[in-house]
């Protein structure tokens, strides 16, 4: 699934947004996340549509 098809899906609900802090497993060699918890469910991350910042002073840290 790339960028333009999770927005589309998101668009017509068939996928969710989360945006909140969520706890998550991270592959340090890979540099990716391998799954996050959210309300008590563990979620398997497939794949990482993109990367952005979420505080001014630090790099690319959210995903």
């Amino acid at each position: 699934m790339n960028a333009a098809e999770a927005l589309r899906s998101i668009r017509y609900d068939w996928l969710s947004y989360i945006q909140e802090k969520v706890r998550v497993d991270f592959d340090n060699a890979r540099q990716a996340p391998v799954h996050f918890t959210h309300r008590a469910r563990t979620h398997l991350v497939s794949d990482v549509l993109g990367r952005f910042r979420n505080r001014d002073d630090s790099g690319l840290n959210g995903f």
